[in-house]
């Protein structure tokens, strides 16, 4: 029979709390979840200003640039507001507690690693831009994202009793 850590009365099974401590444990943002969070209003404010520099470029030099460089911002463009427009509802629900976070989380993850991925090669493709570490670090950074992330959200029990208990 285990303790709970923190009253001393009879933990859950394979649980470090009782019924009640963990219910407080759980009610609020704690752990690892930091990261995410922190990431979360990163995302957004970084999603903004890329929204709004595409945007102010392209806008400024519509007339003087290229059909395929403002084909590639423009696809630029609405991939940033997209992805800004999910990390604002996935911040929402992350700060509000709700259910359907980890499903949201993982997918902001996804969409941005497959708009990245997109991204790259469209410039390979379209520009003839050489694939190398500096361009494939934004595609790299998301799948280590996704290969940290993505487990933990789908089996970590403080993920499980913070949004979805």
């Amino acid at each position: 029979m285990s303790q709970c850590i923190k009253c001393d009365k009879k933990a859950i099974d394979n649980a470090d709390y009782c019924e009640e401590c963990q219910e407080k444990a759980f009610s609020r943002i704690g752990g690892v979840l930091y990261l995410p969070a922190i990431s979360l209003v990163l995302s957004v404010v970084m999603l903004g200003v890329s929204v709004f520099s595409t945007a102010r470029l392209l806008l400024d030099n519509y007339s003087v640039l290229p059909a395929i460089i403002t084909n590639m911002l423009s696809f630029e463009l609405i991939g940033f507001f997209l992805l800004h427009i999910l990390a604002i509802y996935t911040a929402f629900c992350f700060f509000t507690k709700r259910k359907k976070l980890p499903h949201l989380y993982i997918s902001l993850i996804v969409c941005n690693l497959l708009f990245c991925l997109a991204d790259m090669y469209l410039g390979y493709y379209y520009l003839d831009t050489r694939i190398d570490y500096e361009s494939a670090r934004p595609v790299i950074r998301s799948v280590v994202s996704a290969c940290i992330w993505i487990p933990y959200f789908l089996v970590s029990k403080r993920v499980k009793g913070t949004f979805i208990h």
